[in-house]
This record gives C-alpha cells, structure tokens and sequence, in this order.
C-alpha cells in the first residue's frame, strides 16, 4: 500500500474533525453572530407557529418545524426530521432574523414542497420531537449533532403536557425503515444488540426522506463498505474479516500519523475500503479497553493536530481477527470519558484551567456544568468589580461598550449560562456574564471571567 494512502485516510478523518472544530469557532463567533445568537435565545420568544407535513403520523417520517417571534418581529425557526419508528432526531437545522412575511411566503412552503403544511399545537410538535428522541435513545441511537443548537428554539421537555397518542415505534417495537444515507449494517447491529434479536423490525431501501426535508448540508457519509474493483474484491474475501469484527494490531505496527507503536490494540472495524494500489484499509474504533490505556500525551496531540485518537486507518496486512473483550457500548462510554477529559487541551493554558474546572462532571448534563462553575466563580472572583460589555445586544438597555459594576451572581440560565446582578446607568439588572470583561486586566477576575467567557463561546 503507498504510503500516501495512509495519510489520505487519515487526513479525511481529521478532515471530519476539524469540522466539528470549525462549527466550536462558529458557536465562538456565535455571540457576534446575530442568527446563533437568536437561536440561542430562542427559548425567551413567542412560539409563532408548528407545523409538520401532512400524514406525519402514518408514514414514521416527521418534519417538525416550530418558529419563534424574536423581539425586532423576524422569524427564528428550528426544523426537525423525526423518525418516530427508531432513528429519533435523523436530521435538523435553524435559521433566524427572517421577516415574518417572507417566512411566510418563502421559507415555509420550501421547507414543506409537497403539499400544504398542517398546524401543531406547540404541545403536539414538542411531544414528535422530544418523544422521538426519547424512544431512539432506548436502543443507543442520539440527536444529529445539530441538535446541540437546534434545541434552544424548543421549550424544555418538561414544558408541555403529552397526550401520550403519538406511537413510537410500531406495533410496540423499533422499526427501522432504511433511508438513502443511513449506515444499515452498524443500525442493524446496534439494533440486535440493544433491543435483541426478533425484538425490532425492518425494511430495505427506499427512497429517501419526506419530499418536505430541503437540508442543504445533509449528511451524504459512505457506506460502512464500498464496492471494491474485482482484484480489491478477491483480497477482501481472503480476509475473512468484515465491518464489526474485532482485531488486533501486529506487533510492531506503528501509529501512521505519531509514531506510536500500537502493537497489541485492539478494537473493532466500523469500515471497509480500497487503497489506490487495490489493496483493503480497515477503519478501527478502539475498544475500551485500549482507550483506557492511551498514552495522555498521543491523545494532546491529536487533539492539537485535529486528528480522531478513538479511530484509525490500517492496511488490513496489520491487523489480525481477535477475541472482543468489551461491549460497543464501553467503548462508547470510556471515548466520552476521555473526551471530556481531554476537550479543551487545543486552547492552551487556559484549556487545563477550563478542564480542571469541569473535572469529573458529565459535560453533557447542563445544569451540573452550570454549578461547576458557579461554584469556580464564587471562589475565584472577588465582588464587586468593575467589568464592561464587549458583546452586541439585540435588546435591553445595555449595549456593547456600556460599563457596569459586577454584585454578585444572581442566577443560573439555560440559555444564558451564568447570569451577575450589575448596576449601570442608574439602575439594576441582570446580566449574563459572558457578554462582560473585567475592566481592570491586571486583577485576577479579569482571567476567571475571560475563562468562563472562552467556555460559553465554546460549549
């Protein structure tokens, strides 16, 4: 296999990283960014209207679309691809500061091409969203990325009574109907694995989501294997390995991109493909057992080159087939582990300062991150203190520029993070944080309110 080949494959994964990098800067530039800052504030506006295609119920396919008035009396609206059947959450998206009548006139019936849209109550169009997500999550299946800023133009799961009448699932069981993109074997597998054999059913191909879905960015990723060429082929079959197995990497095999030596790791293949020179490349997923043990320092430095430390690409000539020593779910939990271990090692001294500050919380439960660093703050920052506002405001008295004395903290906001009791102007508010820098650069607050800022921007 050329050398090449390697570094080709390894630069498409890093390629898919630096993505997910691309879009962190983007959450960055998101409190300059009027459309994320909207949809971040999504929660605080009128519900405008929900509306999902016709026959939503009876096809397991929903598109959810639910708008918002935003105080200028534009439009930010979020849209949701809904497998009722198994998936959950497929596919979403957002967009905000849209004129209400070319929200109208324009963006709805795009976003629902095949026939008139029909309304939802907002209890209705919450309960498709969240109850497919729920149900999905039972068999190891989670909301597309997107999600991560798509929920703030949803309320709470909370906030709506269900009616209990959607069904999830058909007949009392998952059902998953193939679409164009769907990776059918890993769904197949996880399937079998978390809801049991018999347990789930199934159907294969069809053509594609509801005529109503119009992503221009949808996911179009390959197959876990492709079509090989007949020699590609030929090799293949002599392997007698295939995506889900487990292997072991040779003795003395080198890590292509650090130089590690990762002889005896073990993990499984989540993908099959052909090299330039006909020969077979195997994606690995390590196992748990193998992440547990990663050296600290390959992991930072993947993590500074933007490449994935959790997969890898090898010649199938490295690899030998191996007893599995764990679940595809330990993998899964001990890759979150390191991550949130790990996450914010690329931002230098002031990553370890954020790391340590969310040491051994569950980066994904918002409200213990959200006390993680109140507790932090109302340790290290010394009130009051003067600080100004560097941050646009689509509305209330204070704007960028403005300068305020810092109280204290006064409470903890989903939307908002952390939020300061400030005095400006003759009168008293309350501020988020985020959007303020401490005048003074020499006192410490200035660093501790800098740190907490960069993490908000970065979440």
């Amino acid at each position: 296999m050329k050398k090449g080949e390697k570094k080709k494959q390894q630069k498409a994964l890093k390629r898919r990283v630096e993505r997910k990098r691309s879009h962190r800067q983007a959450q960055s530039l998101g409190l300059l960014n009027p459309v994320l800052r909207y949809v971040r504030q999504a929660r605080d506006y009128p519900i405008e209207g929900c509306w999902a295609q016709q026959g939503w119920d009876t096809g397991g396919l929903a598109v959810v679309v639910i708008a918002r008035r935003q105080p200028n009396g534009n439009i930010v609206f979020g849209n949701y691809l809904v497998d009722c059947y198994c998936l959950g959450l497929k596919d979403t998206y957002f967009n905000a500061d849209i004129p209400r009548g070319e929200f109208q006139r324009d963006a709805l019936p795009t976003m629902f091409r095949a026939s008139e849209p029909v309304s939802l109550s907002p209890d209705l169009a919450h309960e498709i969203i969240y109850g497919g997500i729920e149900y999905a999550k039972q068999f190891g299946f989670y909301p597309h990325d997107d999600y991560k800023l798509s929920q703030y133009v949803l309320d709470p799961p909370d906030a709506h009574p269900r009616s209990g009448k959607v069904e999830f699932g058909k007949d009392g069981q998952p059902f998953f109907v193939a679409g164009p993109n769907d990776d059918v074997d890993a769904i197949m597998r996880q399937l079998a694995r978390t809801a049991g054999e018999g347990n789930y059913h199934f159907m294969t191909p069809i053509d594609g989501p509801p005529d109503e879905w119009d992503e221009e960015d949808e996911d179009t990723s390959d197959s876990p294997r492709e079509t090989f060429s007949a020699q590609a082929q030929d090799r293949f079959d002599e392997l007698d390995l295939d995506v889900g197995d487990s292997v072991s990497v040779k003795q003395g095999v080198p890590d292509p991109d650090t130089g590690h030596d990762i002889g005896g790791w073990q993990g499984r293949i989540t993908n099959v493909s052909e090299g330039d020179d006909e020969s077979i490349l195997v994606t690995i997923e390590w196992d748990s057992l193998t992440l547990n043990n990663l050296p600290a320092s390959m992991i930072e430095q993947c993590e500074k080159a933007g490449t994935d430390w959790a997969v890898l690409n090898l010649e199938s000539g490295d690899v030998e087939r191996a007893t599995s020593r764990d679940k595809p779910e330990d993998a899964i939990s001990a890759r979150k582990q390191l991550a949130s271990q790990h996450a914010w090692i690329d931002l230098g001294d002031q990553g370890k300062r954020i790391q340590q500050v969310l040491a051994g919380v569950d980066a994904d439960d918002e409200r213990a991150v959200l006390d993680a660093w109140d507790e932090y703050l109302t340790q290290h920052v010394t009130f009051p203190f003067a600080a100004q506002v560097t941050e646009f405001q689509d509305h209330g008295p204070l704007q960028s520029g403005d300068r305020v004395q810092v109280i204290h903290i006064s409470a903890l906001d989903d939307s908002h993070g952390v939020m300061v009791h400030v005095q400006a102007r003759g009168g008293e508010y309350n501020f988020p944080l985020c959007d303020l820098e401490a005048r003074d650069i020499r006192s410490p607050n200035y660093q501790v309110v800098d740190d907490y800022a960069v993490w908000f921007a970065n979440r």
